[in-house]
């Protein structure tokens, strides 16, 4: 009797815990970041607490068909330009600086028009560093 109650409980909470979250984690693709992004805020905790600041001048991203990518200053300078690859949640840039090839990779959610980034290769934020553009 017991152990058909133990085993009754762990069940009832097992079900009741399911997270049902999961049907709303929609993949992000190539197409849903087409068009120009600019960044708006900032995230970044140097070791101690953080609160999301506003950019005034922030740079762009510019996406364009066939994963092609520019980034662009705040005064529409030309900073680099390259491929982009979005894999789920991941976002890959690879481009040529100073005759160099690089890739840079950010973890990134799309909420409406609103793009999160948050760095996590080739380096990351341990304490947190996260970049919001918003779609023009």
């Amino acid at each position: 009797m017991n152990l058909k109650f133990l085993l009754s409980t762990f069940l009832f909470i097992n079900i009741s815990c399911n997270d049902d979250n999961d049907s709303i984690n929609v993949p992000i693709d190539n197409e849903k970041l087409l068009g120009n992004w600019i960044l708006t805020e900032s995230y970044i905790s140097p070791g101690g607490a953080a609160e999301w600041q506003n950019v005034k001048k922030g740079f762009r991203y510019i996406f364009e068909d066939k994963g092609l990518f520019q980034k662009r200053n705040f005064d529409n300078s030309l900073d680099y330009k390259g491929n982009f690859q979005v894999n789920e949640d991941e976002l890959f840039f690879y481009f040529k600086n100073e005759k160099v090839s690089d890739t840079l990779g950010y973890k990134i959610e799309l909420d409406n028009a609103i793009l999160t980034i948050s760095p996590f290769y080739p380096t990351m934020c341990i304490e947190g560093c996260l970049y919001r553009f918003k779609k023009e």
